[in-house]
């Protein structure tokens, strides 16, 4: 199928899950008026002022960001190319190796959030999830492609990059209930924005050889591991959230 049609397709699929939710959803009839203040300019920005000047926002946000750059540039931008071109794979293999990460998400982000929830705890999980990432991605730009059983590493990258989910709800958690919705959304912004600045640096340390070699490969994802590294130390920093740290 040509491209074209296949993104008419997950166009149609999008209209049709947005008219599913519209009918499914349930209808709300909204705040009291009294919950509100007026729409000033002042109402609008003070919960972005509430959120930014907490140090553990932005911590929750880097920590996330940071987790997510090694599946989002690493295994979806580059980890095709570096296995047909590094590691001499054949271009069918490296898609569906790769494939497995978005896939494994499934799993891990409900899997991990879930744990987190049972035990009462957002920090162990965290750090399990993240050095467990850490460990799948040394695997996969050290060990050669053959060693370890197919797909194994990217089944444990995509589960253990679950992890970066769970600064969403730390986010959400050592901010006001009153700017959750504004939390989640910085929240988003602080991730995205990660990987904005990280994209074009890894894109300058690939170099402009048109084959690359698998030392430029780990060379160039080299800022992904280390932001692991920093996202670990700062997960020591974050707040613990939990329902069991709450009644402790």
């Amino acid at each position: 199928m040509s491209w074209e049609h296949i993104w008419l397709g997950f166009g149609i699929i999008g209209l049709a899950l947005a008219a599913a939710v519209w009918v499914i959803m349930p209808r709300d009839s909204g705040d009291s008026a009294r919950h509100h203040g007026p729409l000033t300019a002042a109402n609008l920005l003070n919960p972005f002022k509430i959120i930014f000047s907490n140090p553990q926002s932005w911590c929750a946000g880097i920590i996330g960001g940071l987790l997510f750059v090694p599946t989002t540039i690493g295994a979806l931008g580059w980890g095709a190319s570096m296995l047909s071109s590094g590691e001499h794979t054949t271009i069918a293999f490296a898609a569906s190796d790769v494939s497995m990460v978005p896939i494994d998400w499934v799993i891990g982000c409900p899997l991990l959030g879930w744990i987190s929830d049972k035990i009462g705890r957002r920090k162990p999980v965290l750090l399990g999830g993240a050095v467990l990432l850490l460990a799948a991605s040394l695997c996969a730009l050290f060990v050669p492609v053959g060693i370890m059983p197919k797909y194994l590493v990217a089944l444990i990258m995509g589960i253990a990059s679950g992890a970066a989910m769970i600064p969403f709800s730390s986010m959400k958690e050592v901010n006001p209930p009153q700017v959750k919705g504004t939390a989640a959304g910085v929240m988003n912004f602080l991730v995205f924005g990660t990987t904005g600045v990280m994209s074009p640096l890894v894109s300058a340390l690939m170099g402009k050889g048109t084959v690359l070699t698998m030392a430029q490969y780990r060379e160039a994802f080299m800022p992904l591991i280390i932001g692991i590294v920093i996202a670990i130390g700062l997960s020591f920093f974050l707040r613990e959230t939990g329902w069991a740290a709450r009644k402790a």
